[in-house]
């Protein structure tokens, strides 16, 4: 049962409202969640970046690869993955169901150099495309220690907050709940 992936770089606004529930079931299912980098947010901003396009990668109407990208000024040529402000988290989507393929796929259509930024080194997308024959080199790296916090959140909770500030928060959890759920 074999099917031909075939990979494109859209750009018009046309056609990319075509694959959006293709799309839409691939960021809930991918090896990365979507967070901030949710078609619903990044549709629209494709369509007002000058030069913005979709790299994907289909197996008939499933699709297995997105990722927005950006023809960079300098150096010439390179093909760069954009973050925006609205969407800082540079993780593309990859089908779960078939990484390898999509992923070979989309680097063998590149006719240039890819620049990814914003990339989770210890997330799920990383730890699979590290392990792949694909050249990669990490130019800069940084780490945000409140994005993983660690213990429970009660003893962050108790480890970040003075006891006058958690029984405020407290109290303003109860008036809140009296609203409703």
């Amino acid at each position: 049962t074999w099917k031909i992936m075939t990979h494109a770089r859209l750009s018009a606004a046309s056609d990319v409202a075509s694959i959006m529930p293709a799309w839409r079931h691939l960021a809930d299912n991918s090896l990365s969640p979507a967070g901030l980098n949710s078609p619903e947010l990044v549709a629209p901003l494709l369509q007002h970046v000058g030069g913005a396009e979709l790299l994907v990668v289909k197996q008939e109407n499933e699709v297995l690869f997105a990722m927005p990208v950006k023809r960079r000024k300098f150096p010439s040529g390179l093909l760069a993955h954009w973050t925006t402000p609205l969407t800082p988290i540079g993780t593309p989507h990859v089908s779960t169901s078939a990484p390898a393929s999509a992923f070979s796929v989309m680097l063998g259509a590149l006719p240039v150099p890819l620049m990814v930024t914003s990339i989770e080194t210890s997330g799920a997308f990383w730890n699979y495309a590290s392990t792949r024959n694909a050249h990669f080199r990490i130019v800069d790296r940084w780490e945000r220690a409140c994005l993983r916090p660690r213990g429970s959140f009660a003893e962050w909770m108790e480890k970040n907050f003075s006891a006058k500030r958690r029984k405020e928060y407290k109290r303003l959890q109860a008036r809140l709940s009296e609203t409703g759920q």
